[in-house]
């Protein structure tokens, strides 16, 4: 599997304070805090100074070990599954810098209540990590002698091969475009791209 990053450009960070508390800036998380004790304004500026991963796919496999990787460097981590509850379960195992986060690459509605939640809870995003793809239709209960045989150009329903692009070509499409306004906002945007000659 080859990754490929983009860099969306730098751009300095600033942070704008009132006497009311903190207020939006346009390259920062964006809190809205009046009032505010001071334990938790200290934790609010803790949380905007930690970069922010989306790993597609992260609930198992390659994903999930990018996640774990990258908690480990004190990133806040969202674990993108198309299944909740799978999602869950794999933040988890990597620990308290890690979030399930549900959509699906293929379904457009997901992705966007995806980012709006990205939005609403961490105002930005640092590396966009689309990891999530498949190599073929999952067919219940075949063999994989007919896994491998299905698998192949010359023998693939074209429905299957509809599916594969939708997930590996499309879906990254679709999430990357979704989440474009939420890297600008970051002093460092990236986007990772993993693939491999299976997919």
């Amino acid at each position: 599997r080859h990754d490929r990053a983009l860099d969306l450009g730098e751009a300095p960070e600033e942070v704008a304070v009132e006497d009311k508390g903190i207020r939006k800036s346009p390259r920062t998380l964006k809190y809205q805090i009046s009032g505010t004790p001071a334990s938790t304004l200290k934790g609010a500026i803790s949380m905007q100074n930690k970069r922010v991963a989306l790993v597609t796919g992260a609930n198992k496999g390659i994903g999930l070990q990018i996640a774990k990787d990258l908690a480990k460097q004190d990133l806040i981590v969202l674990v993108g599954a198309r299944n909740l509850e799978d999602g869950e379960t794999a933040a988890k195992s990597i620990g308290e810098n890690a979030h399930a986060i549900q959509f699906d690459v293929t379904d457009q509605v997901s992705i966007n209540a995806a980012a709006d939640r990205i939005q609403n809870e961490f105002g930005r995003l640092d590396i966009l990590m689309n990891n999530a793809g498949i190599s073929r239709v999952p067919k219940p209960g075949g063999t994989f002698q007919e896994a491998v045989a299905s698998n192949l150009l010359t023998a693939a329903p074209l429905a299957d091969i509809r599916a594969v692009f939708e997930t590996n070509v499309f879906g990254v499409i679709a999430v990357t475009q979704a989440m474009l306004p939420l890297l600008r906002e970051s002093p460092a945007g990236r986007i990772v791209l993993t693939a491999s000659s299976g997919a």
